[in-house]
């Protein structure tokens, strides 16, 4: 029968218990991170207001609901993201009104948005790219919903 603690000198079976210790350590943190990474930013929780006069590159731009500084506009779009995990999207209708819909979202990665929609209406992925107090930057990655 083969037995480790017999054949080994101390030395060595202090090494091995160390790297063992290490090794739990770096699993636990790693399970940590990944954990945390699949929570968006604080931040992100309210109603978002696209500021189309900002986007840039592809980058698409929006100011929460109480900013001050939009320029006149025939109507914006925007959408709302909940703790809960609701998300609705408001998009101009034809008649220059809003329309709504409503949807669940969840975060499959650090900074990564994907939304499904009730219904019809396609789903919606999208990355942050910057968060600030009252500016929020994303990268639309899929949209069937144009």
């Amino acid at each position: 029968m083969f037995c480790l603690k017999n054949e080994l000198s101390p030395s060595r079976r202090k090494i091995i218990w160390i790297l063992s210790v290490l090794c739990t350590c770096w699993c636990w943190l790693g399970l940590a991170q990944t954990s945390s990474s699949s929570s968006p930013p604080e931040g992100i929780f309210q109603h978002w207001i696209h500021s189309y006069e900002e986007d840039e590159s592809g980058f698409q731009v929006f100011r929460t609901a109480g900013y001050k500084d939009f320029p006149p506009s025939r109507g914006r779009e925007g959408f709302k993201i909940d703790r809960n995990g609701d998300f609705i999207q408001f998009r101009i209708a034809p008649e220059d009104g809003l329309v709504s819909y409503s949807g669940e979202w969840k975060s499959p990665g650090p900074g990564r948005i994907e939304v499904v929609f009730e219904g019809a209406h396609g789903p919606l992925v999208f990355e942050i790219i910057e968060l600030g107090k009252d500016r929020l930057k994303i990268l639309f990655v899929a949209s069937d919903s144009d």
